[in-house]
């Protein structure tokens, strides 16, 4: 490991540390046991577990931060829901956990394997309209709106300026 992604691995644990414990002595010392400061302290855990490989491993950091993610998101989102416990909660994030981490992966082997970076970059957001679309259409008593609406052209029209971006500058070189 580099002497600076030493430095900012210990920065980092500190800094998870001092949040942490932060939390937890304050949500002992005003409830006497440990209640509403579970929820940060998980987040905290599980965003430390997932930063780490990104900063400590050498190869493949974005293939190894994946890779933890995959792993920890289903049992993160069950250890939220014991505490906001709400059947709905826990159906949502799970299929939006999992909708958003297929998504993550497609970018993953998307820029993995196309050599044209904007043009990956203009594939992605044409891509994310899938999981936007999804995700949405999870939602009870949720319509398409004017924010769903914008959303959607912002993704179109951002895809379309990387693909004509793109195709000026393959016609320039």
């Amino acid at each position: 490991m580099k002497k600076i992604n030493k430095i900012i691995f210990i920065i980092i644990t500190a800094l998870s540390l001092i949040a942490l414990l932060s939390c937890a002595i304050v949500d002992r010392a005003i409830n006497g046991e440990l209640s509403w400061s579970i929820i940060p302290i998980s987040s905290i855990i599980f965003s430390y577990l997932i930063a780490i490989p990104f900063i400590c491993i050498k190869n493949n950091k974005i293939l190894y931060t994946l890779i933890v993610l995959s792993i920890l998101i289903i049992p993160y989102m069950n250890i939220l829901n014991i505490f906001i416990n709400s059947e709905m909660f826990l159906e949502l994030s799970i299929k939006a956990s999992i909708i958003g981490t297929v998504y993550l992966w497609s970018l993953f082997l998307l820029f993995k394997f196309v050599k044209d970076k904007l043009l990956a970059t203009a594939i992605s957001f044409l891509i994310a309209i899938i999981p936007f679309l999804l995700i949405n259409s999870m939602i009870p008593n949720n319509s398409i709106d004017i924010w769903s609406i914008i959303s959607l052209i912002m993704l179109i029209f951002t895809s379309m300026s990387c693909f004509v971006f793109d195709y000026l500058i393959k016609k320039n070189c």
